[in-house]
């Protein structure tokens, strides 16, 4: 059972219900008793969330200092912090517990103590979005929009059991109710409610803008209003957002409220708006200090606005550190790799291979934090995750370009785990795998791309085209900020946010979700040698006074899959739908879907499935 409500807003103006800004506490940097912050050539760090852990206390998810320290409200200053052994993701807390992930594993912690439960959760779930608890059961939210319990009772669930434990939309306070948002097109986004049991019931709600949304997120729930976090495009090309909360009675059927956010990110936090008991907070983090804002919506006290010195704007993207040199060309003895035409599906699975290495790391192979000279004058530092022990992933090397197939040995040879000391001076970097091994973000993306050479972001320009808009990426694209950082897209989510793996921040290979307003400064590129096998084209005949539009579908099968191939199944989905197939073929082919929605924008892709019904590829996903 379906039903859809139809709702329009304007956002050029303010209107509704009051919101009451107070500041409840003031974090400085640098300080003993305040936030390490680090600045690296992808970004700055320090906070990656907060939590309420009660009235007069917050807690900061330290990503540098892979702490969780806690602040009282009232004095403003530091009452205690727990102590981590991996760099944090996220973080939840409930009752005197925090639930802390990190590293595929959840972390558990009490307030007052150290850890007393570790357990794995399944390494297939690379786009996290947050935790989230539910009547004594831990669920991980993924960014493609579903929602699967890893813990109940006391109890974590085996890795193959999480992964079916699942449902559709994000749960926030009922494990029978879940939600779900969709950016339909540039204009409209969709709000899609479950109501789980016997059969799943969904109600979907289709909200009209007078902007170009970028993407849009459920913040949380207090009673029955839902909070939005809806990011919008100022500009494609370089991309500048701004962000607005809009508030939305679920009862009623009524926007409350809906204002503009100040524009200042110093730091990249991964949440900066939670909602917590009556209230929604907001963490602002200024040039000088991290905020945390109450934003409480009553009818019945008087609007307020952010503070004065708020009202200017930053982005930590506009004052990237520039790359200073082109990057080395790496020696005969490296592995070379074919510069032919390349697939989507390729360059992910060459991504892969960076963030699934598997290793342990020596006493030789890390500075243990200290900036070292080596025999031929460069200064390094191993990053501060490249301790004596098992890893996983391989780790960031300003001007690296190590080839995943020469990693390991180089690592069992001694050779120091990455280096991302960038304080120094042009040409003092150490190039080539002779005494440190890593990729940086431009040598990351070149050993995906299938690249003889390293590039760097300057160069990439040279080899890509650049796309017109955000909502034209697809997997293998590049969002690319030349002279200073860039990231590979895998996939674009349904509510326009983006999951991307790249180089850097954590200073290492890994996976991670960007809402729109983290990739400010950015322009959307294409490899000029990408194949894509399937090609979509939206066309119009008339006749007289009516107007057919229909698809034309062309898929070349030129690029062999590694497993025999039996059927190339076409799929075909709505936006804001699921995909659903449409027809089988043997090989590659040429197909009409007649008769489409002039209003709707439809997405197709080809699986390629074996004799024992498996998908061994996945084509690209073109959008008409």
């Amino acid at each position: 059972m379906k039903s859809i409500v139809l709702i329009t807003l304007l956002f050029s103006f303010t209107l509704f219900s009051a919101h009451h800004v107070v500041t409840k506490i003031e974090i400085n940097y640098g300080s003993k008793d305040g936030i390490l912050v680090k600045k690296t050539s992808s970004g700055n760090y320090g906070i990656l969330s907060f939590v309420m852990t009660d009235k007069d206390e917050v807690a900061l998810l330290c990503n540098v200092e892979q702490k969780v320290k806690m602040f009282n409200i009232s004095t403003n200053r530091l009452d205690r912090e727990l102590f981590l052994n991996d760099i944090p993701e996220d973080f939840i807390y409930d009752n005197g517990v925090f639930y802390i992930l990190a590293g595929y594993k959840i972390h558990v912690y009490s307030k007052y103590g150290p850890k007393f439960l570790e357990f794995p959760i399944s390494n297939n779930f690379r786009f996290i979005h947050r935790l989230q608890l539910v009547d004594d059961r831990l669920y991980v939210l993924t960014s493609q929009g579903n929602s699967y319990k890893v813990f109940e009772t006391g109890r974590a669930l085996p890795c193959e059991q999480q992964e079916k434990d699942f449902i559709k939309g994000w749960i926030f306070y009922d494990r029978g109710i879940s939600f779900h948002t969709i950016k339909i097109n540039d204009c409209k986004f969709l709000l899609r409610k479950f109501e789980h049991g016997d059969r799943v019931k969904t109600e979907e709600k289709i909200f009209t803008v007078d902007k170009k949304i970028g993407s849009v997120m459920i913040i949380g729930i207090i009673k029955d209003v839902i909070y939005f976090d809806v990011q919008y495009i100022v500009n494609d090309i370089p991309l500048e957002v701004e962000r607005m909360i809009l508030a939305y009675s679920l009862s009623s059927s009524e926007v409350l409220d809906k204002f503009k956010l100040p524009g200042i990110y110093y730091l990249y936090t991964k949440r900066d708006l939670i909602t917590a008991e009556n209230s929604m907070y907001h963490l602002v983090t200024t040039e000088n200090s991290a905020n945390v804002i109450s934003l409480l919506f009553d009818k019945d006290i008087d609007r307020t606005a952010y503070p004065e010195y708020m009202s200017y704007k930053y982005h930590y993207n506009n004052h990237l550190p520039k790359e200073t040199v082109e990057p080395f060309s790496p020696p005969i003895r490296d592995r070379p790799i074919s510069q032919t035409r390349i697939t989507r599906t390729q360059i992910l699975k060459n991504a892969d291979a960076y963030e699934k290495v598997e290793w342990v790391c020596s006493p030789a192979n890390t500075t243990n934090h200290q900036v070292v000279q080596l025999p031929d004058g460069a200064l390094i530092r191993t990053p501060a995750w490249v301790t004596v022990g098992p890893k996983r992933k391989m780790p960031y090397k300003w001007g690296g370009f190590t080839h995943i197939d020469n990693f390991l040995p180089e690592i069992a040879n001694g050779k120091y785990a990455g280096d991302d000391y960038i304080a120094r001076e042009p040409g003092y970097s150490s190039r080539g795998d002779t005494y440190c091994v890593g990729v940086d973000c431009s040598g990351f993306v070149s050993r995906a791309w299938g690249r003889e050479k390293q590039e760097w972001t300057g160069s990439l320009p040279d080899i890509s085209y650049q796309l017109p808009g955000w909502e034209n990426v697809q997997k293998g694209d590049i969002a690319n900020k030349a002279g200073s950082h860039v990231m590979l897209i895998v996939e674009n989510n349904q509510s326009g946010t983006l999951n991307i793996i790249e180089a850097g921040g954590d200073m290492r290979v890994s996976y991670r979700t960007y809402p729109i307003i983290y990739l400010t400064g950015y322009v959307p590129r294409k490899y000029h040698m990408v194949f894509d096998s399937l090609q979509a084209y939206r066309r119009t005949e008339r006749a007289f006074i009516i107007r057919r539009d229909y698809g034309f579908i062309e898929f070349i099968n030129e690029n062999s899959p590694s497993h025999a191939v039996l059927k190339y199944i076409l799929y075909r989905k709505e936006a804001g739908g699921e995909y659903l197939p449409i027809e089988e073929f043997s090989g590659g082919f040429t197909y009409y879907d007649i008769f489409l929605d002039k209003d709707k924008t439809y997405t197709y892709k080809v699986e390629s499935v074996d004799s024992t019904g498996q998908v061994v590829e996945i084509s690209n996903e073109p959008t008409i």
